[in-house]
Order: C-alpha cells, then sequence, then structure tokens
C-alpha cells in the first residue's frame, strides 16, 4: 500500500545512490522508496553513508548558522519530517 512508504524528495544525488540501494521496487521512475520501519530504522545509517560519499563532517546546525546545508524532507500520508544536515570541513 502506498502508505506504507516514505519517500524522500530531495534532488541531492549522495542521497539518491544511497537510498536507491533500499529501494522495493524495480523502476527508475521512483529511484527512492522505504517502508516507515525501513526509514526509521535506517536513517542515522543513510546519513552516514552520505556523510561517507561527501567525504566530510556531518553535522547538524541550527538553520540560521548553516553556511551550508542539506535539507531532506521526508513525507508519510500524516506526518511532515525535516532533517537538516550540515556538510563541513
Amino acid at each position: 500500500s502506498v502508505e506504507d512508504y516514505v519517500s524522500d524528495k530531495s534532488p541531492i544525488m549522495p542521497f539518491k545512490q544511497v537510498y536507491s540501494r533500499r529501494k522495493k521496487n524495480g523502476s527508475d521512475s521512483n529511484p527512492i522508496l522505504m517502508t516507515k520501519t525501513e526509514w526509521q530504522t535506517s536513517l542515522s545509517e543513510l546519513v552516514e553513508e552520505a556523510n561517507e560519499l561527501k567525504g566530510m563532517k556531518e553535522q547538524v546546525v541550527d538553520m540560521t548558522t548553516a553556511m551550508t546545508s542539506l535539507v531532506v524532507e521526508f513525507k508519510d500520508f500524516q506526518t511532515h519530517i525535516r532533517v537538516l544536515v550540515m556538510w563541513q570541513r
């Protein structure tokens, strides 16, 4: 059921590469698709993997102080969750 999925709307390629390894269907039309359980259990790991891809240290920061930020927005059928990740050398 479509309600069982959370999708990442971010256009940032590193996250697409990470999530593509966990996609539930074989279609490139929707390359980023996770169950809510997978999202809950995998978010920290996915951030770490994206961090490794960027070769930078991950920091969660206040939006007003961020020089460079990557906002990843997840939406399920009831909830909007925003994760702000700052990449800083």
